[in-house]
């Protein structure tokens, strides 16, 4: 086997075996592949989903990881993958679900232009009692690119990664921000500084199942502030260059108006790109709280 598809779970049992069951029904992989689920719940919670799917025409590792946060259980899985030999592992988030060619088409993509690493798209899948606000201000779409764009850093909630990209380093993902999220772009980043590449692939498509719990302006600006704290953070500790630090700090203070800005204007035509407005806010005082240096636990669990 050359790939193995590589899940951190918790206490999401519902989700996990919706993911599960789109992996295994994957078409067009000439060869067989591994998915490797790491449960990050010391009760072993996610065991009975798993074994569900042990007789599948896919293999499955599964393992424990105590130690609590996504950078112990996505350093677990890269162990997995490494013992088993594999040469590519995918990332996916147990909260998705993969389309039907998602894998054949990182992987040839990955087999064809070299690069260290793939990355695609996340579409969301919202409940059909959302309100309208969720579609028409966007806020829950990530960003996409050109066909075969570099980027800059990637996501663990869709890309494929070059495992001897990353070869040497025992834990590739910085347990000191267990709880904070971006672990997976401070990887990335620094795959870039040591030369790697990361090609955009239109093609490979995730979808992403949000409940209506993060159907709230909290949850919106939570997320978009610990965004601008994780961009902050990885410049400060990964390129802190003068000139490096200045335009992140700029960029994050020019937010602060433009929401402004955004957000009044909203109000005077009566729509909801107020929101929107709050977000370039919260997004832009997160960079600059990074760019001092100081964290902010999303993930700590109570």
């Amino acid at each position: 086997m050359r790939t193995a598809v590589c899940v951190a779970t918790f206490q999401r049992p519902d989700g996990l075996g919706t993911l599960l069951r789109s992996l295994i029904d994957q078409r067009r992989m000439d060869e067989q592949f591994l998915i490797v689920v790491v449960d990050n719940d010391p009760a072993g919670s996610a065991k009975e989903v798993v074994e569900e799917f042990v007789s599948e025409r896919v293999a499955i590792r599964y393992e424990v990881e105590p130690e609590p946060g996504i950078p112990a259980a996505r350093n677990r899985s890269i162990a997995i993958a490494r013992r088993e030999g594999v040469a590519y592992v995918a990332f996916i988030d147990d909260d998705e679900f993969a389309s039907p060619y998602w894998l054949s088409t990182m992987v040839s993509r990955v087999e064809t232009t070299g690069a260290s690493a793939i990355s695609g798209p996340v579409e969301p899948i919202f409940p059909s009692t959302h309100p309208k606000w969720v579609r028409t201000t966007r806020l829950y779409h990530r960003a996409t690119f050109p066909d075969g764009a570099s980027l800059e850093f990637a996501s663990t909630a869709n890309s494929l990664l070059r495992l001897e990209a990353i070869a040497g380093i025992q834990e590739p993902f910085d347990l000191s921000l267990q709880f904070t999220g971006g672990s997976d772009t401070f990887l990335y980043r620094s795959l870039r500084q040591r030369g790697g590449s990361i090609i955009w692939e239109p093609a490979g498509l995730i979808y992403e199942s949000v409940p209506e719990s993060r159907l709230s302006l909290k949850w919106i600006l939570t997320r978009s502030y610990r965004h601008g704290v994780t961009l902050g953070l990885s410049d400060r500790r990964l390129d802190p260059s003068y000139r490096r630090l200045i335009t992140r700090a700029v960029r994050g203070v020019v937010q602060l108006p433009i929401g402004l800005l955004v957000a009044g204007a909203s109000l005077v035509r009566r729509n909801d790109d107020w929101r929107c407005g709050l977000s370039r806010i919260a997004r832009g005082a997160g960079v600059l709280v990074g760019l001092s240096g100081r964290s902010f636990d999303e993930y700590r669990r109570t």
